[in-house]
């Protein structure tokens, strides 16, 4: 799990990284997958979907960039949530959270 309160060029890069370890190391071999969740800081007045945009287009960028075998797409394998989504309030979990459920990148690995 990776949480993060902003993007950039690290954060890019970062992402890249993870879907290049995906692509080369195999889900029945590794179990490895990873969730980025959106959580900017509560001081800074940044806009938790302005980021998520961002986090979202990085993953599919990345996924492009190295999408893994047909039967084991490193898109199948990278998540992007948003912590308000899953702790809506202090003291409070949504169902969603319980499912883990989160955004994916979809689609054919030249149009995601």
């Amino acid at each position: 799990m990776e949480v993060t309160a902003a993007t950039g060029a690290s954060f890019e890069a970062k992402v890249e990284r993870w879907a290049k370890l995906l692509a080369k190391h195999r889900l029945a071999d590794s179990g490895i997958v990873v969730v980025f969740v959106v959580a900017p800081r509560p001081d800074k007045h940044v806009q938790v979907k302005e980021v998520a945009v961002a986090v979202r287009k990085a993953v599919a960028k990345a996924t492009r960039a190295y999408p893994g075998v047909n039967f084991d797409r490193t898109a199948d394998r990278m998540f992007v949530a948003e912590r308000t989504s899953w702790f809506p309030e202090p003291r409070h979990v949504d169902r969603s959270f319980l499912a883990l459920a989160a955004y994916k990148p979809s689609g054919p690995a030249d149009q995601l």
